[in-house]
């Protein structure tokens, strides 16, 4: 079970991944860079390389990346993408139909948030008895 500070650090770094990717998108690389450095140059350690580990790694602790699931198992995969996250059934079904290109959207790789580590390892582990590929 996860301690109040570790689920602390958790939150941290989405949120921490969110605004990095903010900035960048609203001040462009340089600028967004200088402005996290100017704000983040009083986080802990801990908490600073756990943000960049995930920007380099892509691994957020409350995400689950969903790259591929076969077309024939978005039933499963829709109903562990609810039981993960509490979406209704039509936002996971518009989610799920993405990644296996039942959808208007082109076929792409999602991200999943979940409410918590136990959320997540569930939904790997449900996705994968699909046949689904889960990064």
């Amino acid at each position: 079970m996860d301690t109040e500070q570790d689920l602390q650090l958790k939150g941290l770094v989405d949120n921490g991944l969110a605004f990095i990717r903010s900035l960048t998108e609203r001040y462009g690389v340089d600028e967004g860079n200088n402005v996290w450095h100017a704000i983040t140059e009083n986080l802990d350690a801990e908490a600073k390389g756990a943000i960049m580990f995930a920007m380099l790694t892509g691994h957020s602790y409350n995400r689950v990346t969903l790259s591929g699931c076969p077309p024939a198992e978005r039933v499963p995969a829709i109903k562990a993408v609810r039981q993960a996250t509490g979406w209704g059934l039509k936002e996971a079904k518009d989610q799920v139909d993405i990644v296996t290109g039942h959808s208007s959207l082109p076929q792409r790789s999602i991200e999943i948030p979940v409410r918590d580590d136990l959320s997540r390892r569930d939904l790997v582990r449900n996705l994968r008895a699909c046949g689904c590929t889960v990064n």
